[in-house]
């Protein structure tokens, strides 16, 4: 079972999103890191820095706001534009950590399905018991692994 590809976001576009409409940037920025499953630990050391990047902007717009640190030239508040802030930096710092968490157990996993198959371990009964996942599990993220480019000229038969 073969997966369409999805229509990736080009790099100038990703940057022009991050600049004009900063939230949706971070979006493609994220979605970009996750869609190459072969790089998928590398890349989810990325995902975790940018989710404490978030974090930690989220955290400096809440004491600015607690502080009343930011008001405009006329000395109005701007606490509404801070409250959006906050929400959308602490809410998106946590779920880019999630995600990275995510990326990392699914990676590891990934790096152990391929010690064990090239350690000439081709049985999927035997691959599941050393990777200590069940064999559906290991049928599933075999299969998506193949799809991935991790074998290439393989099937899961």
């Amino acid at each position: 079972m073969a997966y369409a590809k999805k229509k990736r976001t080009s790099v100038i576009a990703t940057i022009l999103w991050c600049i004009f409409f900063f939230p949706v940037g971070i979006y493609f920025i994220y979605r970009r890191l996750t869609e190459d499953k072969t790089e998928t630990l590398r890349n989810s050391r990325t995902v975790n820095v940018l989710g404490w990047i978030l974090t930690v902007l989220g955290i400096i717009y809440l004491l600015l706001g607690v502080t009343g640190g930011m008001e405009t030239e006329n000395g109005e508040s701007v606490v509404g534009m801070i409250f959006i802030m906050v929400t959308l930096c602490l809410g998106g710092g946590a779920l880019t950590l999630r995600g990275a968490k995510k990326m990392k157990i699914l990676g590891e996993r990934y790096s152990k399905y391929c010690q064990i198959i090239y350690a000439n371990q081709t049985d999927i009964l035997n691959i599941a018991n050393a990777a200590g996942v069940s064999t559906e599990t290991a049928l599933r993220d075999l299969r998506e692994m193949i799809d991935s480019g991790f074998f290439p000229g393989h099937t899961l038969t």
